[in-house]
């Protein structure tokens, strides 16, 4: 199913469903997520996941299609800087983090009372799965990709392609080590 929908352009709402029933391949530390929980009280600021792991840690990720453009080019500077589409998803994930940490007690307090579940919010991460790698056409382009990607403080960004070959090598040396 990753595959059928790596090579279309699925919908973010149809990426969601996947990772919802497929919470593994975000990383297999996590044991569930929790869609949509509103982190910002008298307003509506609502990740697509907060996800938490095996100690109750949490971490937020947003998803946005794969086909999103991941860099745009300046002539005038001879560089490449991030597409409108990935600063407003870098900023908006931003304010979730800040959100989250401002809010976290009332935040952890209502997801122990409404859902039942224990989580601790501390620095959490912020994940951005957007774009393929497939857009970075030329060396420059990946170079100025990584430069601007190990630059971000608070968030981690994963292609969608990246994420499947890291499914896939898990799979591979899963098999692997099952033989040995």
């Amino acid at each position: 199913m990753f595959h059928k929908n790596l090579s279309g352009n699925p919908k973010e709402q149809t990426w969601q469903k996947l990772f919802q029933d497929n919470i593994f391949i975000f990383d297999s530390r996590y044991i569930d997520f929790i869609p949509k929980h509103c982190i910002k009280t008298g307003r509506s600021s609502e990740p697509d996941f907060l996800v938490y792991d095996i100690y109750g840690y949490v971490d937020i990720y947003e998803i946005k299609r794969s086909s999103v453009p991941l860099l745009q080019f300046d002539n005038s500077h001879d560089n490449y800087y991030w597409s409108t589409e990935v600063s407003k998803a870098i900023a908006q994930l931003e304010k979730y983090l800040f959100y989250c940490s401002e809010n976290r007690l009332s935040i952890e307090n209502s997801l122990k009372v409404e859902k039942d579940i224990e989580v601790k919010i501390i620095r959490p991460k912020g994940i951005l799965v957007i774009g393929k790698s497939n857009d970075l056409k030329n060396d420059k382009m990946r170079t100025d990709f990584e430069i601007l990607r190990a630059s971000l403080k608070n968030i981690e960004i994963i292609l969608y392609d990246e994420m499947y070959y890291r499914l896939s090598n898990l799979k591979k040396n899963t098999l692997h080590e099952e033989q040995v």
